[in-house]
Formats: structure tokens, C-alpha cells, sequence
């Protein structure tokens, strides 16, 4: 498996693109090493490793993804590309992980846009109807390409988010707590704003996320502690 991570460094773009096959048919065999290659020297091999573990969907990957976004040495691509791959994994199963919803909320406001279009991508896949209102906020963004995924965005939701809110929290106890829950979200999140953009996306947290939905209940279930 080293040799295929090696192999992405390769000054040849068809073989990193054959080593980039060959792991991504590996799955999750590979994922412990494209997670090492995460920290590699060689930035082309750091952005290829985020890449495919954005494919693969493997839990174990969130967590060294979001670190990957938060290091202040990263180029702005590889920063990027890990958004985005996380924001890919969000499903409506994960939208009580605080974890994962406060890591999108706070590269919302990241001085990137490429970065704050795929933070609102993946608060859209979360499907959760409180968290609505940042989706919209971000149609007024100053860029164009933010405020067109914030409008594909409202799309994702309308199709798949808003009717799963309804269906598994149909009682008012339960809708009112979540409610609460996330406007205090909010206000921390603004609050972090105001001190700046790239405080917000230095900030550490803990992410897990799978795409699967019974799996990432499952899992949510057997490791309460994790987010």
C-alpha cells in the first residue's frame, strides 16, 4: 500500500491516476494509509488521499479530514477538498452530532468560498430544518458560486432533509429542544464570527460522519461519547 501512496506523488499524471484506481478499489483497506498520507510531505499526495477518503465514506476519515481543513499550513485547496468530503458524508442519521454541525457552521464563514460553499452544501444534506436559515443567509453571499450551491443546496433539502425533520421529530417536546439547541449553535457560531474568519476555522472540534443512514445510527448508537 505504500507504494501505491508513493506512486501519487509520481510526476506522470497517468500513473497517479493508476495508483489512485487501484486504491480506491482497495476501499477500506486503504483507508489507514490514505489517513497517513493526510500528513505526507508532498502536498500532490496530501490532496489525492483527501480526495479518495472523500470517495471511500469511511467514519474513521472524518475526524483526520477535519484536521486536515483546520491546519493552518494547508493550502487553500486541501482545505477545500476536505469540506467538501465531509460535507459529502453528512446524512439527516448525523444531524444531532453536534461535532459534525458545528464544524460546518463554522467554515460557513470561512474567508475561502470555496470552503464556505461546501460548509453550506453539507448543512443542507443534514436535512435539518432549523439550521434552514444559515442555507438561505448564504444566498446573499458576496460570491456568485456560493450563493449558486446555496440555492442547489435548498434543492438537496427540499428533496431529502425537510420531510425526514418532520417525520422523526413530530413531537413538540422533542422539535422545541432541538430548536433551542441549535440557536444557541447559531449564536456561538456568530459570535466566533465576529472575532474573525480564520479563528472560526482554526477552531478544534470532533467530527465523525458515515454515509449510510442505519450505519451511521448504528453507530451513533454504540459510541454516544464519540461526538
Amino acid at each position: 500500500m505504500r507504494e501505491l501512496v508513493e506512486q501519487l506523488n509520481s510526476p506522470n499524471r497517468l500513473s497517479r491516476e493508476e495508483a489512485e484506481r487501484e486504491l480506491l478499489s482497495r476501499g477500506r483497506d486503504a483507508v489507514p494509509s490514505l489517513i497517513d498520507a493526510l500528513s505526507h510531505g508532498e502536498r500532490r499526495v496530501r490532496f489525492s488521499a483527501a480526495k479518495l477518503l472523500g470517495l471511500i465514506k469511511d467514519l474513521r476519515a472524518v475526524s483526520p479530514l477535519a484536521d486536515l481543513a483546520q491546519e493552518p499550513a494547508a493550502s487553500a485547496d486541501e482545505r477545500s477538498l476536505a469540506i467538501k468530503a465531509i460535507a459529502e458524508m453528512a446524512v439527516p442519521a448525523l444531524r444531532h452530532a453536534p461535532g459534525l454541525c458545528d464544524f460546518l457552521l463554522r467554515f460557513r464563514r470561512d474567508p475561502d468560498p470555496t470552503a464556505r460553499a461546501w460548509a453550506i452544501h453539507g448543512i443542507a444534506r443534514l436535512g435539518d430544518a432549523t439550521l434552514l436559515p444559515y442555507v438561505e443567509e448564504a444566498r446573499r453571499d458576496r460570491e456568485t458560486w456560493v450563493r449558486d450551491m446555496a440555492t442547489a443546496a435548498l434543492h438537496t433539502f427540499a428533496a431529502g432533509g425537510g420531510g425526514e425533520e418532520k417525520s422523526n421529530h413530530g413531537d413538540t417536546e422533542t422539535q422545541s429542544s432541538e430548536e433551542k439547541r441549535n440557536r444557541g449553535r447559531k449564536e456561538e457560531a456568530d459570535a466566533g464570527a465576529e472575532e474573525g474568519a480564520g479563528a472560526d476555522a482554526a477552531a478544534a472540534v470532533s467530527v465523525v460522519n458515515l454515509l449510510p443512514e442505519t450505519e451511521a445510527r448504528a453507530y451513533l448508537e454504540t459510541h454516544p461519547d464519540a461526538i
